[in-house]
């Protein structure tokens, strides 16, 4: 069994699977864990007391602490961290989880609130040759996965445009989206950031952007506004039809084309074949990759230089957003 140190006591690390006893498709570190059965709970973090312990009882977990700093000055010992405390706290978090010299740690989106610590973080734990996986959860989509597959190996041909659409923030969703488009695309460019909207939070507005990638591929970020509903969509247009990402990942489209039944001797798009995603299994699939990295020696699929480029991205999008446009506070 690998001993687990779970870091934050909210909805990533247990909440989202609380009232969902044993599932198999966890949304938490804590119901993945206990789902893969080969880690064991042995600790946790918190400040709050009432969710600390809310969280023990739940998860059968022994030992809660109110802060890093005084487990890691006991000389206590855990094959992996998760770190799921608040955006604000990963940078000290993560020192510290360091200096405890576990096997691996796993770290939820994004890396660290500011880009200079996520530069030197990734740097310090590179040197150190400790793995650090960062939860960018589309990674670990198994239907993600083979639709990245299917695009590397052409089986879609060229790829034409992408649209994508998400809300509440460009660091809190958006940077999900980037992540996303970079799995399947490769590395991407800024063409040009439009205006900022505070739809959930003045420091973190969504904002809307023209991208491409190498091969000149236009995307398009386009946002919704989350005080409606949640968004998070993506459609690719391609040369033998369409791939179309709904409701976060739990649903997908697709349309082949084919010769047109009206016109002849045109080429058409089919109708459109509904499928359901695998977005339930991405954490199950994420720990047992942690087990796979430990066991075996593979590199993470999503690691601290993913992050590092999806925040570099942001940086550019929120600066010339900014420098150009006055936020936007639409209803």
């Amino acid at each position: 069994m690998l001993d687990v140190l779970i870091v934050g006591c909210g909805n990533m690390a247990g909440g989202f699977d609380a009232s969902r006893p044993d599932t198999p498709t966890p949304f938490s570190h804590a119901g993945a864990y206990r789902a893969h059965g080969g880690f064991a709970l042995r600790a946790c973090v918190d400040p709050d007391r009432e969710k600390r312990e809310a969280f023990q009882l739940r998860w059968q977990v022994d030992a809660g602490y109110d802060s890093l700093r005084s487990i890691a000055e006991q000389g206590m010992h855990f094959d992996v961290i998760s770190i799921c405390s608040p955006t604000a706290f990963h940078a000290d978090d993560l020192r510290w989880a360091l200096k405890m010299k576990p096997r691996l740690v796993f770290c939820e989106k994004p890396l660290t609130a500011k880009l200079q610590d996520s530069l030197t973080l990734a740097s310090q734990y590179r040197q150190a040759n400790l793995p650090l996986m960062l939860n960018y959860t589309r990674r670990f989509d198994p239907r993600v996965r083979e639709l990245a597959r299917q695009l590397r190996q052409g089986e879609w041909g060229n790829i034409r445009s992408v649209s994508a659409t998400y809300n509440k923030g460009l660091y809190n969703n958006g940077s999900h989206m980037l992540d996303l488009l970079a799995m399947l695309l490769g590395p991407l460019q800024l063409v040009a950031a439009g205006a900022p909207i505070i739809d959930m939070w003045p420091e973190d507005p969504s904002i809307p952007a023209l991208l491409q990638n190498r091969d000149g591929v236009p995307i398009t970020l386009n946002c919704g506004h989350a005080g409606d509903y949640s968004l998070f969509e993506l459609e690719l247009v391609t040369q033998h039809g369409t791939v179309k990402m709904e409701n976060g990942g739990l649903d997908w489209q697709e349309r082949r084309a084919g010769p047109s039944a009206t016109f002849a001797g045109y080429q058409s798009l089919g109708p459109a074949h509904h499928q359901p995603g695998s977005l339930g299994y991405a954490a199950l699939t994420a720990v047992t990759e942690i087990e796979t990295v430990l066991n075996h020696g593979q590199t993470p699929s999503c690691h601290a230089e993913h992050g590092v480029a999806v925040q570099v991205l942001c940086e550019s999008i929120r600066t010339q957003s900014l420098t150009n446009n006055l936020p936007s506070e639409k209803t």
